[in-house]
């Protein structure tokens, strides 16, 4: 039996490895369970705060997170399997479909992802061709966020330095004193991918936009990728209005020549030895250039910050330095201070309050077994996570069906936390065990408003999941015994 059997062969099979080294593992897998494809990742425990976020976020240009666990201080990822290819890959077999137009709509895709990441303060840092993925229907989805990082407002630098040389920005080295990474770092990771795949001799519309992009100093770059969308699309603007003056300028000199001729039949009026016709001779019209047709006034842009002199030079020479070096000259300079923002941390997030329109009888749930709290998947609740593994369920009795049971000494509580503006009248509470009709149902006192109980629930000797399935499900649904139907509450534990 091989390791991957061992450890999820009971839920999962190998369909192709990707990457093992020893340090990380990447692998394709089907999901016996949802009956589907899934990227299987080993990554570092640290990374769990920002992959539960990700969870959380669903966005739709990241791959779907289904799963973590924690397996011998490694985090394991069970993510959506994404059909495409990298533009690492595009560049390489298929460089002939890369236009401005889709450069444009991968840019403007990112950056609608990453205006959702920098609200939760994840900064991917390696934006690079090999982790930015389209879809057959040219959609972006974001992958590998391996060195990814929370911002944290207290921090002045880095922990870490990482990043893909070629690609990464200098703060992400640690030079010039430029501070931590941010959104900025984003951006100017994205602007060099998009230019490499524009080539280096693109002269179009996004040039302007890209070099800002692509700036040493982050105080001169955009200071958000919704900075970025607007100038995108002003560039857009910017260009069609030119393309149109310039034809409207062509239409009125050809209609000012037009009047200018006399056009009369010269048909069979040969005035010359030749035969020739003599049109009347036009004066010369002076044909105006796009230099000289102003387009409408725009917002003035503030002028970016400077450096000094010394510092500039500094800058361009780390942006000279081979990929190959090792070792960076770090100049005693003063950078110019960045521009006064508001955190993207403003405050800690806070649950969110009930809304009195459509969750007004909406409680909270917690559910304990062994008095580990659980995984809900129900609204406004502290999420936990309680699994058994293929192992400990061996030793568990079963019935002579050969369905698998709770053990005697398992214990199960529900904690009901009224945080509603209206009393829980005489609750209801019910149980089904796995995909058994045997439910459990008691009365309890009301839960007024703001008030919290706690109830034992009966599991020992309960169905688990029947013989031959993988997975189980233990489900607590609480509702007003006032109603005739409508959940107010959901609970569900997942057994393997």
């Amino acid at each position: 039996m091989t390791d991957f059997d061992k450890f999820f062969g009971a839920a999962y099979d190998l369909v192709d490895t990707i990457k093992s080294d020893g340090k990380s593992f990447v692998a394709v897998v089907y999901d016996k369970h949802a009956k589907r494809l899934c990227l299987m990742k080993e990554r570092d425990a640290r990374l769990t705060e920002l992959y539960k976020i990700l969870r959380e976020l669903d966005l739709p240009h990241v791959p779907k997170i289904y799963r973590t666990f924690d397996r011998d201080g490694k985090l394991v990822v069970i993510e959506e399997h994404i059909d495409g290819q990298t533009l690492d890959e595009i560049l390489t077999y298929r460089p002939e479909i890369l236009s401005e137009k889709l450069a444009t709509k991968i840019l403007l895709q990112v950056c609608d992802a990453l205006v959702e990441l920098h609200k939760a303060d994840i900064i991917h840092r390696d934006l690079t061709p090999s982790n930015i993925m389209l879809t057959a229907d040219n959609a972006v989805k974001l992958v590998d966020f391996g060195i990814a990082r929370i911002f944290k407002p207290e921090s002045s630098a880095d922990t870490e330095f990482l990043g893909t040389r070629g690609y990464a920005a200098p703060e992400q080295f640690g030079v010039f004193d430029l501070g931590q990474t941010d959104a900025r770092t984003d951006i100017f990771v994205l602007g060099t991918t998009v230019k490499n795949l524009l080539g280096k001799d693109y002269r179009g519309k996004l040039v302007d936009v890209l070099n800002r992009c692509t700036d040493l100093n982050p105080a001169n770059r955009y200071q958000s990728a919704g900075d970025v969308i607007r100038a995108v699309k002003r560039a857009q603007k910017l260009y069609l209005l030119k393309r149109v003056t310039l034809t409207v300028a062509m239409l009125g000199v050809i209609s000012f020549a037009a009047k200018t001729i006399d056009f009369t039949d010269y048909k069979g009026q040969a005035t010359s030895d030749t035969g020739q016709v003599e049109l009347p001779t036009v004066a010369a019209v002076d044909i105006p250039t796009v230099a000289e047709v102003q387009p409408p006034e725009v917002a003035e842009v503030q002028s970016p910050a400077t450096l000094s002199d010394d510092t500039a030079k500094s800058l361009i020479d780390f942006a000279n330095t081979s990929t190959d070096a090792q070792i960076f000259t770090v100049p005693d300079v003063q950078v110019a201070p960045l521009p006064t923002r508001p955190p993207l941390k403003v405050e800690p997030v806070k649950e969110p309050e009930p809304k009195r329109s459509r969750l007004a009888d909406r409680v909270k749930l917690y559910l304990y077994i062994n008095g580990k709290l659980t995984e809900n998947n129900g609204e406004y609740t502290t999420l936990g996570n309680v699994t058994f593994t293929a192992a400990e369920v061996e030793s568990w009795p079963r019935n002579d069906k050969g369905d698998v049971l709770f053990p005697a000494n398992f214990t199960a509580r529900l904690t009901i936390d009224n945080i509603t503006t209206k009393d829980l009248v005489d609750p209801l509470i019910g149980v089904r065990f796995g995909s058994d009709k045997d439910t459990f149902s008691d009365g309890r006192p009301t839960v007024a408003a703001g008030q919290k109980i706690t109830v034992d629930i009966p599991i020992a000797g309960k169905l688990a999941f029947r013989a031959g399935q993988d997975e189980g499900t233990l489900t607590v649904a609480v509702r007003p015994s006032s109603e005739k139907r409508g959940v107010v509450l959901r609970r569900n534990l997942e057994i393997q």
